[in-house]
């Protein structure tokens, strides 16, 4: 990229820029799990886990740090930025950052594996959503992957794209919600022995 200050002459610049995002959930990914490596193997989340209580809040607290402890602040960042550089402009990775990557890969892996070795298509098969939501909860457990309610979606979305809509079926004697053209296998007889699935 060719950048110039003002009144002085253009320069090349080489270096790759380094993308901060502040969210409240994991972004969601219009990509499926056989193209997501070269993604997941460029992002590291760093989770900030602490929650204050309401009560315990104080507003206006980024402005009082800012003007109390501002130049404390900026020392410490300056202080980041040079172990920024001398890490070759690599972030340092610890193992909260390691734990939170693998929560937001198995979020879009674990859901597409639940598809594929979970459950069958079947045209004369109906699913409850409680029954999925089950299901998915002790393949999750299978697979020593605590439970979240973003790999139901995602399993939603999997198989909307399949042509299998959530929507009110009835089976048997009641209606609920659930989804008409799938069965689910069961975990005795045909979920992998042995590791975890999601073990390659």
């Amino acid at each position: 990229m060719q950048v110039r200050k003002i009144r002085q002459d253009t320069k090349l610049i080489t270096d790759k820029p380094k993308m901060v995002f502040a969210c409240n959930h994991y972004p969601v990914l219009m990509s499926t799990v056989e193209n997501l490596d070269a993604f997941f193997n460029r992002v590291h989340i760093i989770p900030f886990d602490n929650i204050v209580p309401k009560e315990e809040q104080i507003e206006g607290y980024a402005d009082m740090l800012f003007r109390e402890e501002g130049e404390g602040i900026l020392l410490w960042m300056l202080e980041g930025y040079r172990r920024f550089l001398a890490n070759g402009k690599k972030f340092t990775i610890s193992k909260c950052i390691v734990k939170a990557q693998d929560e937001y890969r198995n979020s879009y892996r674990l859901p597409d594996l639940f598809v594929k070795e979970a459950i069958k298509f079947s045209p004369d098969k109906k699913v409850f959503t409680s029954e999925l939501t089950e299901h998915l909860k002790e393949f999750c457990e299978y697979n020593d992957i605590k439970y979240r309610p973003e790999y139901l979606e995602a399993v939603r979305r999997i198989l909307h794209t399949r042509g299998i809509a959530n929507k009110k079926i009835r089976k048997g004697k009641k209606t609920k919600q659930g989804f008409d053209g799938i069965k689910l296998q069961e975990y005795e007889e045909d979920w992998t022995e042995g590791d975890s699935i999601l073990d390659f």
